[in-house]
């Protein structure tokens, strides 16, 4: 083995410059694949609502029958024995009359505790554990980063022990705007407050603090999972009424199967047009080594030994196609997520490197592996003797 990788460097020291334009064919075939594949993964995970509003379809509505409604805490240990859900969001929506502490700007949204792991679904992300998000369109009067106040009404038991109500201001920071989408689950204008601060102000709406649940969306980063989690749900909660985006349309929006087709028509063509370059590389390098092949057929290497020259020397411009091919992706989806706000790296980093790594090694070997084999089983030996006896 260690013979055949020594005699393999020096064929990669001479040839490696002949092999450019198939690494980087390849290379910039590995980019826009993964390109590809990020978007069609993205159209049943996430994805930014500038390309396609499929960001409803992570949110399943459940309500429950009036003699089922249950406390909080009695939700949360039922549901979240179900490991593909994600998150629950509390539907206790109200409209809130929000002020800018320093100006006169005002506007009416409605209110709603958000999990930090639903906020993806609003194209936002946070590491605070108080937070607090606008639509976009109300940049003009809240400023970034500027105080305001809304209020609620609490009851509270005043100093002769009696129930009584007031009006309660609650101070925030607006973190941050988010773009708005059609979403028919919940009302529009929303401002987004951490799922905390909200059950916290429910809770005093209510006379004796004992917060009951009607309705709640959940979560799940996997739509295909959705018939499965409606599946157990209703086993928990048999007369819950249950609705989500896919129960209804059976099958990806429209956008998203001719993504998928035309990505997959657009990646064959590609793979073809590079393994086409790769085949005519590779065909140029053992046509400037047929003597070499030659010689060593002559002296009595093994075709087997010959091949695994060549193996080695193939799998190495493929190592080096991955290595490109790997950090321009890092460069080119760092740079979405600068730029556009799109992360199509994080989630599916692995599945690149997997993918890249098969591909460029892959397509190199068994490319050279054929045409080597048919190279070598062409030989004549005793012509070849013949001519290097001139």
């Amino acid at each position: 083995m260690s013979k055949v990788i020594s005699v393999s460097k020096i064929f990669i020291k001479s040839n490696v410059k002949k092999f450019t334009s198939s690494i980087l064919s390849l290379a910039s075939f590995l980019l826009i694949v993964n390109l590809l594949l990020g978007i069609i993964l993205s159209t049943t995970g996430i994805f930014s609502d500038s390309l396609t509003d499929n960001n409803t379809m992570h949110f399943m509505e459940v309500i429950f029958d009036s003699a089922n409604e249950g406390s909080i805490d009695e939700i949360k240990e039922n549901l979240y024995k179900i490991n593909k859900i994600e998150s629950i969001v509390w539907d206790f929506c109200h409209p809130i009359m929000l002020n800018a502490v320093d100006s006169d700007a005002n506007a009416i949204l409605n209110i709603i505790g958000i999990p930090k792991e639903a906020l993806k679904y609003f194209n936002i992300t946070t590491d605070k554990s108080e937070y607090f998000f606008i639509p976009s369109r109300q940049k003009g009067s809240f400023s970034k980063g500027s105080e305001a106040v809304f209020e609620e009404g609490e009851y509270f038991i005043n100093e002769e022990g009696n129930l009584d109500s007031k009006l309660v201001n609650h101070q925030v920071i607006i973190d941050d705007y988010y773009k708005e989408f059609d979403f028919d689950m919940l009302p529009p204008d929303l401002a987004l407050i951490d799922e905390a601060r909200m059950l916290a102000i429910t809770e005093r709406m209510y006379p004796d603090g004992k917060v009951h649940v009607h309705r709640i969306l959940v979560t799940c980063d996997d739509i295909s999972s959705m018939k499965d989690i409606e599946t157990q749900i209703s086993q928990i909660y048999p007369d819950a009424t249950i609705r989500y985006s896919l129960k209804y349309s059976k099958e990806l929006p429209t956008f998203s199967v001719m993504l998928i087709t035309g990505s997959s028509i657009i990646i064959v063509i590609l793979l073809i047009i590079c393994i086409i370059n790769i085949r005519n590389n590779v065909n140029q390098i053992l046509d400037t080594r047929n003597r070499d092949i030659g010689l060593l057929t002559l002296f009595g290497t093994g075709d087997k030994y010959i091949k695994s020259i060549f193996i080695h020397e193939f799998s190495f411009y493929g190592f080096i196609t991955f290595i490109i091919a790997t950090l321009s992706n890092l460069i080119l989806f760092v740079l979405f997520k600068m730029v556009l706000r799109l992360d199509l790296l994080t989630d599916y980093f692995l599945i690149y490197l997997i993918l890249n790594l098969t591909i460029s090694v892959l397509v190199f070997c068994l490319v050279s592996f054929l045409q080597i084999s048919r190279r070598v089983k062409k030989l004549n030996k005793a012509k070849l003797f013949k001519e290097f006896l001139k």
